[in-house]
């Protein structure tokens, strides 16, 4: 359907009275109806001034008086005047007649409003000008007969006028329009420009719809139409022709940018491909024998809906379907593109309509080139793709409904679960649909778009449906899908286990077979019923039965989809092999966990508290649990695979051994298995072992086993003793250490690493329902985890036995106390305390009396805290949970409290009574022992030679801080502070933090308090402590650092580089790691001192010592750049590129493994390296791996959660890829990445990278008017895209493009500004008045600088004046303040006789007409020695023989003569380091200074430069008028 056209009466009263009402508030000026009437005899200027003149003294002979202003103001109102004339007829007269009206009388107020202040005439007379526009336009359509759409555009017009008259008289009344002095008001103050983009969205309405109405014009003049038509196609094939691969790559990546900014095209392939795999042969063949579809082929419908229940196998329909469009073409006289989308609920990429549409437009774009053409149009505004509704509008209706009459033209769209969407995105593409749904059966109507939406019948409920709804949709049945299902079933009984060892059995196996496969199969397809996942589930379930069990499943199989799950969970209940508490154990962290689960996670969880591994769990979740589980595995790599390619080794196995075969229940391929394959040998008896035989027959005899053994969180006599402290608090407990690694020591990490999730949502839901006694409806069962039994208890107790087992004193499994960390205070804030048992509630106090109330547990509780990647850790959720509130402090507190309470089902001594009922009282007495531990944690270590030091202990140091503050205010610290900086706590604080635990002062603790001291600035106090170190040993590495990074920090270089070579001097060999962090400082002060071949062989150390410290990568490859040794850091790059990514951190350990090497590590990092890496690949042949990093790096951030990188990378990789390399498509797509992230961002964040905002909107307004330079030279006939994106920097507001285009644009006041109005006039030929435009608002403030009353920006000024003047067409202007700048240059004697004539010093002074003026303008012009040189060979002023300045660049790229020769010649420029300018651009020959250019502007250089006033004046006033 064609666009609609607006209401009118609507639109004029709206708009007319929101304008009257906005006017009133800001003027507080009556403005009531009889007011306007009485204005209605206003006609005329003339009648404007006597009107004026009449209502007071004051404004007698004001025509008279304000001779200019009344100029202006009669421009202004005449074609208001002539648009008032025009209200003859009763709806003209109440919309623009009434309008019109309130304009004038509103000017009146406004002139009133000025008397008496001062410079207000001068301001209203500015406003006016910039108003003409806005009245110009109305006097283009006096005459014109006025139709509706007409009527419409003016009262817009009209009311916009008015609100900015409003806004005006506002700002006088306040005394704020100074400010908007001298300069261009609209555009400028935030207001106004609201009130213009509101005006050109309405005004582009409009246009649409008269566009619509002249289509549909165009269809009942159907020759004419063709012939537009063909002319198009000529002018497309004409532009397709002639677009080189260079521009299809760059629009690629336009369309890319924005139609793929998601995963989203990815996981739609990825889903089909899946899809089609798993696609029976004949699956869905009796789609096409329906008389609807086959209606929908011939488009006699423009959507088939196909509606079928849960489990009904609709993905596998539309996989089917989607297969038959592909491979059909069901479009009688042309190709038909085919687009498709699955909606997936569990994914929000899947689930997002605008990222629907976008998807199917990229699908789209690959197939029809005529669309790819229209959609890198569409996407080259973002704003006509940041809705659904615009994508539809623009992307799909602005092509297939403007080109309906081509057969070629057309599209079958594929959406499969749209019921799984959110409501809001279900209702907007309905929404959008509905027009096709509804309108009369004819192909042409519906624009070529034809679709099918296949989900749940639910869909209906959504919107009321047409009669199309009724008549053209297909409803999924047994008696319609029964064959795909019988064929589904048929295969699957070919797997069926008893069906194969049937048909072994000599002779009539095979028949015997056959027959009981016959009937199963009936029994299933019976059940099924239509639903492809009930016979999925049920199948799954005889897969290793017997016949008994097969016959007893199959006699009472589930009637609905529930009733099967639940029969699922009933077989799992009856099924003797697998544990039932261990899958209860599962399914209740499952249901009610807070985030998805690892498997490891899980196998932890279900091996306590008997703390014995599940040799079999994975397998039997791979096998008897898939129907309840589905895995991802880590990279999608399976680890069973991954284990058989690795056992996969010559003579791994004797060749003489027989291979056993369909052990299915054996070890497999896990890590029991190993090369040394012989068989079992069970005479093996283990020395330490003497213990265990009296172990087993202990608990033979203990008739309590079986009891605990009932209890899924029991604890264990171990986690008992160490609940009481037990286990000592040495560095490492061996028993638990041995403990922990026995737990999951049968997973590789893979395994443990792998995602775990219901395989249907539904399966989760029927668990929270079933397990409420108030919502099940079915009998209940005993794996399924009831809330009766207070499962948020029994997940709380779990995670206190996580703890327990201290996991978190080992580096490689500390992941795994992630979710007791993180969790734990939730499941314990959502345990019912007057519901829970008592044992449980006793098992809880245990375990926060141990994690708490003793040493070992406040350590395994402190040491969670685990690194998630290397950018982020677990540590803020500690904060945020434990110190940032008291919340749940005082829940732990209130359960200590009711110890006494279960003091009989626990094994407290008196003195953990004692203490846990003090706890409760006083949070100091609680917090005691966790802040003693942090104490430890930060103060103390076991020597110098433990890699523990490279932590400093600042985190523990400001838990103590954040603890004790509550403690002494009952208040938190404010924020989130940052932990590595102690600026915030003052020395004092820092100080009786550090002997709040009592520890005792040794060479450790003064130590690490010197370091906290110093990491806050306070440097004289940490020095003090540091002196005490050594002087305890004078060895302490970290102390002898510390003294040099104070003397560094205070400026004493040389005694800092002295204590630093003692520290590296001082490390033991097995840190010597250690010094890549050191030797980088000595390069910083050794730097500072001059000392500058120190400086480099520092860098140098620092990188051999350790290649992967990030410091010293980067300070090594700064110092190759600034020594000129480009080879030698290509090798270095070479290196880093093929290193993998290792970086230490903590306790000498690797964190968290990083995929990618330590190139791509500096670039994900966001090091600023770019410029010293990029002069050095120029130098070198510009390596390709170094953009294969860059790359990566890009995709790595991309899916991560950095937002500031994310904005980042892409603008310096841009800026890189140009620079450096010249490649200039790839570096548009990065740029223009960066500003839309960017704007999508906070202000805080754009505040930041405002300056790269500036250079990237720059750096590409270059290059977009270079490339549409270059396509209007190869033809002019055409608009060239780049001309619209340059054209949308320009704009500060709502815009559109064409030359049809009726907004009004209002243009910033910078370069994009000036290269469009360069484009406008040089190329396009425009009116000057329009052009102009373009540079007013920046030459206008950029004068005031020059005659504003501060001195220091002169020189700044005068230059900025000269670019923009030079881009205005003005060059004699330009050439005289070019003149001015470089007038004071010395010149080197040996250029003397080469230069041209003229002023270079002691030039006598003009005569004539220069000498007689009398106004002056005394001017502060700084040397431009330095601000003019050559770009490339870096020589100033004076120094070469010729300089030019190029007119187009933006930062004043000059060039000497020699090096513009270079830029001419392609050979020559590709020696060039800097891509920069050029060879098209327009280039001014500044030096030497042509003498008729030294007094255009300039009345003497006498003491200085002093210009003509009148000059300036005059140059404001032309580009004022």
């Amino acid at each position: 359907m064609g666009p609609q056209p607006s209401d009118g009466s609507f639109l004029s009263s709206s708009h007319r009275q929101d304008a009257i009402a906005e006017y009133r508030r800001d003027t507080q000026t009556t403005l009531s109806s009889a007011a306007i009437e009485a204005l209605g005899s206003i006609r005329s200027v003339e009648d404007v001034a006597k009107h004026l003149e009449a209502s007071e003294a004051t404004f007698a002979r004001f025509r008279h008086k304000n001779e200019r202003l009344w100029s202006t103001l009669k421009t202004f109102v005449a074609p208001i005047s002539a648009i008032a004339s025009m209200a003859i007829t009763p709806a003209s007269v109440a919309d623009y007649g009434t309008a019109s009206s309130a304009v004038l009388g509103a000017v009146v107020h406004l002139l009133k409003a000025c008397d008496e202040v001062s410079n207000a005439y001068d301001w209203v007379e500015q406003l006016f000008r910039e108003l003409l526009d806005f009245s110009d336009r109305l006097g283009q359509y006096v005459g014109t007969r006025p139709d509706p759409v007409l009527r419409r555009k003016i009262v817009a017009i009209l009311a916009v006028i008015l609100k900015v008259i409003g806004r005006s008289q506002k700002l006088i009344r306040e005394r704020r329009f100074r400010e908007y002095l001298r300069v261009t008001f609209l555009g400028k103050d935030a207001t106004t420009k609201k009130l213009i983009d509101d005006l050109n969205k309405v005004l582009g309405s409009e246009q649409r719809y008269v566009l619509g109405v002249t289509y549909a014009t165009a269809q009942r003049t159907e020759e004419v139409a063709r012939s537009t038509n063909e002319t198009v196609s000529k002018v497309l094939d004409t532009l397709e022709d002639d677009r080189d691969k260079k521009t299809q790559a760059e629009d690629d990546g336009r369309l890319r940018n924005t139609l793929c900014a998601t995963s989203a095209p990815a996981d739609v392939e990825e889903i089909l491909v899946r899809n089609e795999r798993a696609l029976l042969q004949g699956t869905g063949t009796w789609l096409e024998k329906e008389p609807f579809f086959r209606a929908w082929i011939r488009r006699e419908a423009a959507i088939l809906w196909i509606f079928g229940g849960p489990g009904s196998g609709k993905s596998f329909l539309s996989t089917r379907l989607i297969q038959q469009l592909k491979e059909k073409n069901w479009n009688e006289g042309g190709s038909d593109a085919v687009a498709y989308f699955f909606v997936k609920e569990n994914s929000e990429n899947l689930r997002d309509a605008n990222i629907l549409l976008k998807t199917l437009a990229w699908q789209i774009a690959t197939q029809d080139l005529a669309f790819r053409k229209h959609a890198i149009a569409v996407c080259r505004q973002r704003s006509l793709t940041v809705t659904a509704d615009l994508t539809w509008e623009n992307l799909f209706l602005g092509y297939y409904y403007q080109n309906q009459n081509h057969s070629s033209c057309t599209v079958t769209v594929v959406i499969d679960g749209l019921d799984e969407a959110t409501t809001e995105t279900r209702r907007t593409i309905l929404g959008l649909l509905k027009d096709l749904v509804s309108s009369p059966s004819t192909s042409s109507s519906r624009g070529g778009i034809r679709l099918s939406i296949v989900g749940r019948g639910s869909i209906r409920s959504d919107m009321s449906f047409q009669r199309e709804e009724k008549r053209f949709f297909i409803q999924v049945s047994r008696t319609k899908n029964g064959s795909d299902i019988d064929s589904y079933i048929r295969k699957r009984l070919e797997e069926l286990e008893i069906l194969r060892e049937m048909r072994k059995v000599k002779p009539g196996g095979l028949k015997k077979a056959n027959r009981e496969g016959s009937k199963i199969m009936k029994r299933v397809s019976e059940g099924a019923d239509g639903v492809f996942l009930w016979a999925k589930l049920l199948l799954d379930s005889l897969m290793r039965k017997d016949l008994p069990q097969v016959e007893a499943i199959l006699a009472s199989p589930p009637a609905t989809l529930d009733k099967m799950i639940w029969s699922v969970f009933d077989r799992l209940a009856s099924d003797e092999e697998l544990d039932q508490q261990v899958l209860r154990k599962m399914l209740t962290f499952m249901t009610h966990a807070r985030r998805p689960l690892l498997f490891g996670e899980l196998d932890l969880i279900t091996s306590l508290p008997a703390r014995q591994p599940n040799y079999l769990l994975w397998k039997h979740t791979r096998g008897k649990l898939s129907s309840v589980f589905e895995l991802k595995f880590p990279d999608d790599k399976d680890p069973d695979e991954e284990e058989d390619r690795k056992e996969e080794v010559p003579g791994a196995s004797d060749t003489g051994s027989e291979t056993e075969v369909g052990d299915s229940e054996g070890c497999g391929s896990s890590p029991c298995e190993t090369a040394e394959n012989h068989g079992f040998d069970f005479s093996y008896e283990d020395e330490d072992d003497n213990d265990s035989g009296a172990e087993v027959a202990s608990d033979d005899d203990d008739d309590d086993d079986d009891d605990d053994d009932d209890d899924i969180f029991s604890t264990s006599a171990t986690s008992l003793h160490l609940a009481h402290g037990g286990g000592g608090d040495s560095e490492e407990n061996s028993d638990s250490e041995e403990a922990a690694e026995d737990l999951l020591s049968h997973l590789t990490p893979s395994k443990q690493l792998t995602k775990v999730a219901f395989c249907h949502t539904r399966i989760r839901d029927f668990l929270v329902r079933e397990g409420n006694p108030k919502s099940r409806r079915s009998e209940p069962l005993s794996i399924i985890p009831s809330v009766a039994d207070d499962v948020q208890a029994d997940i709380a107790i779990a995670c206190l036995d996580i703890f327990r087992l201290e996991l978190s004193l080992h580096d490689e499994q500390r992941f795994l106390c992630d979710y007791p960390l993180c969790h734990l205070p939730f499941h314990l804030d959502g345990v019912n305390r007057a519901t829970v048992t008592m044992e449980k509630a006793g098992r809880i106090i245990e375990g926060l009396y141990w994690l708490f109330g003793t040493d070992r547990g406040t350590k395994c509780f402190l040491r969670s805290v685990s690194d998630y990647d290397e950018f982020h850790s677990s540590n803020s959720e500690l904060w945020r949970l434990w110190v940032a509130t008291d919340k749940y402090l005082r829940l732990v507190q209130s359960w200590l409290g009711s110890v006494e309470s279960v003091r009989p089902y626990t094994s407290f001594d008196d003195d953990a009574v004692t203490w846990m009922l003090a706890a409760a009282e006083s949070l100091e007495q609680f917090l005691r022992p966790a802040i003693r531990t942090a104490s430890i944690e930060w103060l103390c270590q076991p020597s110098f030679e433990s890699h523990t030091y490279f932590d400093k202990g600042e985190f523990p140091a400001w838990l103590i801080n954040g603890w004790l503050t509550w403690i002494e205010t009952g208040a938190p610290l404010p924020g989130q502070p940052d932990f590595d900086d102690f600026a915030p706590v003052t020395p004092e604080r820092l100080e009786y933090t550090a002997n709040y635990a009592g520890l005792p002062h040794d060479v450790h603790w003064h130590t690490l308090l010197g370091w906290s001291l110093m990491m806050g600035k306070h440097y004289s106090p940490a020095e003090a402590h540091y002196r005490s170190a050594i002087e305890l040993f004078p060895a302490a590495w970290v102390a002898l650092e510390g003294l040099a990074r104070c003397a560094g920090e205070q400026g004493q270089n040389a005694g800092a580089i002295s204590w630093q070579e003692k520290a590296i001097e001082a490390l033991p060999a097995p840190l010597h790691w250690i010094s890549g962090w050191l030797w980088p400082r000595i390069t910083e002060w050794a730097g500072r001192v001059g000392a500058i071949d120190q400086a480099f062989e520092s860098a140098r150390k620092g990188f051999q010592a350790d290649p992967a410290c990030i410091l010293a990568a980067t300070t090594f490859l700064v110092q190759l750049r600034e020594h000129g040794r480009t080879a030698e850091m290509i090798t270095v790059l070479e290196e880093l590129a093929g290193t993998a990514a290792e970086p230490r951190g903590a306790n000498n350990l690797k964190s968290p493994s990083v995929p990618y090497n330590s190139l791509v590590r500096l670039f994900v990092r966001g090091e600023p390296i770019f410029e010293a890496i990029g002069w050095a690949c120029a130098r070198e042949g510009r390596p390709q791996f170094v953009l294969d990093a860059i790359d990566e790096a890009l995709a790595v951030v991309d899916g991560g959660d950095r937002e500031w990188i994310q904005v980042w990378l892409p603008y310096a990789a841009g800026r890189f890829r140009y620079t450096f390399y010249g490649l200039e498509e790839s570096a548009v797509a990065l740029l223009e990445t960066f500003l839309q992230r960017l704007g999508q961002k906070s202000e805080q964040l754009q505040n930041t990278y405002a300056a790269e905002r500036k250079d990237a909107r720059n750096l590409l307004a270059q290059l977009y008017f270079d490339e549409a330079v270059q396509a209007w030279a190869k033809d002019a006939t055409t608009r060239p895209a780049s001309a619209d994106k340059l054209k949308q920097l320009a704009v500060g507001v709502l815009t559109g493009f064409g030359d049809d285009y009726e907004g009004f644009d209002l243009f910033r006041a910078d370069y994009p500004a000036m290269l469009w109005g360069r484009w406008l006039r040089d190329h396009k030929r425009a009116d000057e008045a329009k052009w102009r435009k373009c540079f007013r608002a920046r030459l206008l403030e950029e004068m005031n600088t020059v005659d504003d009353d501060d001195p220091a920006n002169d020189t700044a000024g005068m230059s900025s004046l000269a670019v923009s003047l030079f881009h205005a067409g003005d060059r004699e202007n330009a050439a005289a303040i070019m003149a001015i700048l470089l007038r004071s240059v010395k010149v080197k004697p040996e250029l003397d006789g080469s230069r041209d004539p003229v002023v270079a010093g002691g030039e006598k002074e003009a005569e004539g007409k220069y000498g007689q003026e009398t106004g002056e303008l005394k001017l502060n012009i700084e040397a431009a020695s330095t601000a003019y040189c050559c770009n490339n060979c870096h020589r100033g002023v004076g120094q070469v023989a010729e300089l030019f300045v190029c007119e187009v660049c933006c930062n004043k790229v000059n060039w000497c003569g020699e090096c513009l020769a270079l830029l001419k010649d392609l050979d020559g420029r590709r020696t060039m380091v800097h891509r920069m300018c050029n060879p098209s651009h327009d280039f001014y020959r500044a030096w030497p200074v042509p003498e008729d250019a030294l007094h255009v502007a300039a009345q003497s250089f006498e003491n200085g430069v002093t210009v003509r006033e009148t000059w300036l004046e005059n140059l404001r006033r032309e580009w004022w008028e």
